[in-house]
């Protein structure tokens, strides 16, 4: 019986046919959910300025908003967590899209105001991720996270070079952030 199930995935997959066997991604639906709608309303509004901001990178150092926007077209700050529920899961498909558009205008920064240090560390290494990781934790007392609005993770911004708010999300959801990013002038 064993056996058969195997034969019969190894054809479907041979096919290009979907079975349980492969891991399947999920992609959001297109547009947000009604719970997702009333979790981005309470994010800062769209085109409202956000404050600057100074937060230690992960790897040392630190990181600030003033700084990224003086050399970018747009810049992608996302509240987040570990594990999938809080956008961990996302983090890289985000890489990816980061990677692919840095030299064309757009810079990333991704806060953690939840794990530790030594979690997110290991996370970013397993992923083979290294743009710019901050933590707003216990020690920054998550300042920069409440300024936000970060009240459940993930969060997403997208801003201008004017740190105006372009586009804001509770989902990664490439197709938006990709449209406002080409309006921005990154392409």
């Amino acid at each position: 019986m064993v056996r058969l199930a195997l034969l019969i995935a190894m054809a479907a997959l041979l096919a290009g046919a979907p079975t349980n066997l492969q891991a399947q991604e999920k992609e959001p639906p297109a547009e947000p959910t009604e719970a997702e709608k009333r979790a981005e309303a309470r994010l800062h509004e769209l085109g409202k300025v956000t404050p600057d901001f100074t937060l230690p990178l992960v790897g040392g150092g630190e990181v600030t908003l003033f700084n990224l926007l003086k050399g970018s077209k747009a810049v992608m700050v996302v509240f987040w967590g570990i594990e999938p529920q809080y956008g961990g899961d996302a983090i890289p498909k985000l890489y990816k899209l980061h990677r692919k558009l840095e030299e064309r205008g757009l810079s990333t920064v991704v806060i953690n105001p939840q794990d530790s240090l030594p979690e997110v560390k290991e996370f970013m290494e397993a992923q083979k991720i290294d743009f710019l990781v901050a933590i707003d934790g216990k020690e920054t007392n998550r300042a920069v996270t409440g300024v936000y609005r970060a009240r459940s993770l993930p969060a997403y911004y997208l801003l201008d070079r004017d740190s105006k708010v372009v586009w804001k999300g509770v989902v990664y959801r490439e197709a938006p952030i990709v449209a406002a990013l080409e309006k921005l002038g990154v392409k």
